[in-house]
Formats: structure tokens, sequence, C-alpha cells
């Protein structure tokens, strides 16, 4: 932009000449015709100043029209003025060239949004490659304030709609314990009793610790089947299975009713209810609980938590799911899978959720 001394020069000194400002493609310089140059502007507006009046151009279009329209008044004027010396070959030659001069700055603009155009495409690839790795907010249990109240009967009943660590009670005649309540997704109310996402946790693990429980709330963890049992035995439950492939797709597995029986009954899905999700049906009511240590399947030919490297309610089959399987994205046996779904591309997230009904 001139300032008001420079459009008093202008105007005293440069009248005879209008002078073109325009932003255009870095690398192009500076632009000189006969009568006219044009700069480069930081701003990106066009504009042509002209005997200290400043018209502001919304297009190259317009601007190479403007200036065609204004190089053409003046070759018409030198025509009238000097006619003995200007003909029409030269005329005509000079309004090719200020056509030919608008026509590139047109042509080379449209290169330059051609060029944006593909490297935005290139950066819009790479960050759909990155998404796949990047998890759902879901996916790591994000490390939030302990709730130290006196202890509910559920996350349902918690005080608080936001997802953390609570202490529950499953019933008068059991221990508190803490949970992770899951507060926000699928309405909420949930405890969640598995969650993997990193493989920092060796599940692989005997019956003790699968009784028990292991791992930290705040990361991987098993919660235990123990407590799940006291959870299920005390209150109606329903169960969901989350999972997330190295790909990037997802799909859940929900049963409306799910209990757990005791140890002494080898804590068998004692109750399932009926399925539905994205996900196809992986579970079955009766199925007890195997562990590297432990063969409930009822096969005599195979011990199938040793067959998978995991531990779960195999069947004398093998089962239908083996959430707890070893962390791979090679995907095969011995890797966390589910019937049917994405079993040859490698879980790399799952989490299992109790709600009370």
């Amino acid at each position: 932009m001139y300032t008001h001394q420079q459009q008093q020069q202008q105007q005293h000194h440069l009248a005879p000449e209008t002078w073109v400002v325009f932003k255009v493609p870095e690398g192009l310089g500076n632009l000189v015709t006969d009568h006219h140059q044009v700069h480069l502007l930081a701003d990106g507006c066009g504009m042509v100043e002209e005997k200290g009046k400043i018209i502001r151009s919304l297009s190259l279009s317009w601007f190479a029209h403007l200036l065609t329209s204004k190089f053409d008044k003046e070759i018409n004027g030198a025509t009238s003025k000097s006619s003995d010396t200007v003909d029409a070959t030269s005329q005509a030659t000079s309004l090719d060239g200020i056509m030919g001069f608008g026509l590139e700055l047109i042509l080379t603009k449209l290169d330059h949004v051609d060029h944006q155009l593909r490297e935005l495409r290139e950066q819009m690839d790479g960050l759909q490659e990155k998404m796949v790795n990047v998890p759902f907010s879901h996916e790591k249990t994000p490390t939030a304030s302990k709730h130290n109240a006196l202890p509910f009967t559920s996350c349902r009943n918690a005080s608080s709609s936001v997802s953390g660590v609570y202490l529950i009670s499953a019933s008068n005649a059991t221990a508190p314990f803490k949970v992770y309540c899951e507060q926000e997704l699928f309405g909420g109310g949930w405890i969640v009793v598995q969650h993997r996402f990193d493989g920092s946790v060796d599940f692989y693990q005997n019956w003790d610790q699968y009784r028990d429980g292991f791992g930290e709330l705040d990361g991987e963890f098993w919660l235990g089947l123990e407590r799940m049992h006291q959870l299920t035995s005390a209150r109606a439950h329903e169960i969901i299975f989350e999972m997330k492939d190295m790909k990037g797709a997802y799909e859940y597995a929900r049963y409306n009713a799910f209990k757990v029986g005791s140890e002494s009954e080898k804590y068998k899905v004692k109750t399932l209810g009926s399925h539905s999700g994205t996900a196809r049906d992986g579970m079955r009511r009766g199925e007890k609980f195997s562990t590297k240590d432990r063969d409930n399947d009822g096969s005599s030919e195979f011990h199938w938590a040793v067959h998978y490297e995991g531990a779960w309610w195999f069947s004398f089959f093998g089962g239908a799911a083996n959430l707890n399987g070893r962390y791979s994205n090679n995907g095969g046996d011995k890797s966390i899978w589910w019937w049917n779904t994405n079993s040859n591309r490698g879980i790399y997230f799952t989490r299992m959720m109790i709600r009370e009904l």
C-alpha cells in the first residue's frame, strides 16, 4: 500500500503511468511491462492504483480485463495522436502482449492453486494413515481423579457422570473394591472388567491371577473373575465386548444378560442373554474359564488355554474368542481374536464392560 506522500509523488511525477499491485505466486518475481509494474503483496489483495486512486481487484481475470482495457485505451489514444508513428500492426502486437500477460497471470495462479491442492491431498492421505494409529478417546483409560466417597453399588449409581476410578461394593457380604467406571459411552454406568490397548501387560497368566485380577486401572488390566462373580450374582448385569483391529475397524458385541458362577463352578458363564452389535456372536453360555494351569474346556485332546496362549471361557472345540491372547499385529490362533471378526488383521484394542440392569 502506498503512503499519501507516495501517492502525491505518483500523481506529480508518474501520472502517465498506471501502477498495478497484485499478489502472484512465490518465485514469479516482479513483472514489468512497458508502462506497468506488478509488485508482490503479502496480504493477497490485488490493487490498481492510478493517479492516487486505488481500485481493489477481486480476481485475476478481472485484473487482466482491467489491464487489457487500460492498455487498449492507451493504444487508441496513441493512435489518434500519433497515427503517423503507430500503425495497426504495432497496435495488434501490443494488445496481444497485454492479453498474453493477463492470461499468463491467470494460468500461473491456477498452477499455484493446483500445486496447493496436491499438497493438501497428500497431507490428508497422511493424516488418514495416522488416524489408524490414533486411539479413540476411550481406548486408553485416561488418568482420572479417584472418587473416594462412600462405596456405590455400581457405576450406574455413582454420584458423578465423569469416567474414572470409583469405590464399589457388590454386596454387604463382600469388601468394597475399586473399579474404573465408563460414564460416557453407551449411556454410561459401565464397570470395565478388561482393557487392552498397547500390549504393556502380559495376559498369559495363571488361575490365581485371573481370579484376583492384575494390571492397573489406569492402564491395561483384568478386574478379576471373583469380582465379576460378586457383581453379577448380587444384581443382574449386561456385558459388552469392544474391539478394534490394526487397520482401524471397530466392532462390538453386546449381551443383555451376563452372570458368572463361583470359583467352585470354574467361573462359568451361567447367563448370557441375547446378542446384538456389529461383531458376530462369539460367546457361549455354560462354558467354564480356563488358564494355562487350569484346563476346564472339556477337551481330552487339547488344553486350549495353552494352545491359544491365553485364558478364556473355552469349550471342548476351542471356543469362539480369545480376547486375552497374545498382543500381536500378525493375527493367528495365539493372538487376540473374535470369531469371524478381524481374525486375520490382529486386534490391538479390546475392552469388556458390565452394567447393572
